[in-house]
Order: C-alpha cells, then structure tokens, then sequence
C-alpha cells in the first residue's frame, strides 16, 4: 500500500477534522493534533508525504504556511498526491453512493 505508514500514525483514530478544520473555523491548532503530531512514530515519512503532495491542514507538526516556506527554501515542487490510500478511497466511494 502506497501510504501504509498512516496506520500507525497518532492521529489514525482521531478526527481529521482537527487537522482541516482549524483552518476556517478558529486560528489556534487543537492541542490535542499538536500533541499527536508530536509524539507520532512516523512523523518523518508525514513531514516528506506533506511537503511533496499537501497544500492544507496540519501535518507532522507543520501548517501549510510553514511547509510552503520550507518548499521555498530547499526547492521542493509540489504534486498531486501518486494514488489514494485505501481506506479513504473506500469511504469516498460510500460517499458517493449515499
């Protein structure tokens, strides 16, 4: 699997909704996605899938303004992400056909 590294992130069982919505409801990052991505075993293999694939929300302890810079500074372009991961795929399906 393409982003097998995820099912042992910290924030695997919270709601992604920590991570996203922050961005248009309030300024302050929830302290509780603060901690996850603080304490997470795979935050490298996060940091490097969100520099190269993700312009929005909260990952391995950076927001998108912090990644963008670090884009800048070491000449990272970014792509859309190589495929889905499984299980999101799956509920986007759902989605769909609800």
């Amino acid at each position: 699997m393409l982003y097998a590294w995820r099912d042992f992130g910290a924030c695997r069982d919270l709601p992604r909704s920590l991570f996203f919505d922050y961005e248009t409801e309030q300024l302050k990052i929830p302290d509780e996605a603060k901690q996850a991505c603080h304490d997470c075993p795979v935050r490298p293999s996060c940091l490097e899938h969100a520099l190269h694939h993700e312009n929005f929300g909260y990952w391995a302890n950076t927001t998108a303004g912090q990644r963008r810079k670090i884009r800048v500074k070491v000449g990272i372009v970014i792509t859309p992400p190589q495929g889905l991961y499984e299980p999101e795929l799956m509920n986007l399906l759902a989605d769909i056909r609800a």
